[in-house]
């Protein structure tokens, strides 16, 4: 009995669902349609592309937290992009997206096909 229960426990840390939540986010990225503060020819894609590239650089931090809100399995999350000039935040881009969760907790799939951003200095 005590090989079955850890097989049954739900749920997965809060830095997995993190991590899952952010890959999902990534890999739906061509097919997601944006809102808020955006340039009309502006992508979703194009907005993690430079982000990474910053943070390789030292020129950005990047960090993801998601929240389980929902027992129907729905995480609400933010990625936060902080811009950076020599460790100084010179402007931040936070975007706001759900994902919908298998039944063990962990993020699977965009809930809808649309993020919320803003920006901010």
């Amino acid at each position: 009995m005590l090989f079955t229960l850890p097989a049954l426990a739900k749920g997965i840390s809060s830095s997995e669902a993190n991590n899952k939540a952010l890959e999902v986010l990534i890999n739906s990225a061509g097919s997601i349609k944006l809102e808020g503060d955006v340039r009309q020819d502006e992508t979703l894609s194009g907005i993690l592309s430079r982000a990474m590239l910053a943070a390789g650089k030292g020129g950005a931090t990047i960090k993801n937290d998601c929240v389980f809100i929902s027992r129907d399995g729905i995480y609400e999350c933010h990625l936060d992009i902080q811009h950076q000039i020599e460790g100084v935040n010179v402007g931040e881009t936070v975007i706001a997206y759900e994902t919908f969760a298998d039944v063990n907790e962990v993020p699977e799939k965009m809930l809808i096909q649309k993020v919320y951003v803003s920006r901010g200095h």
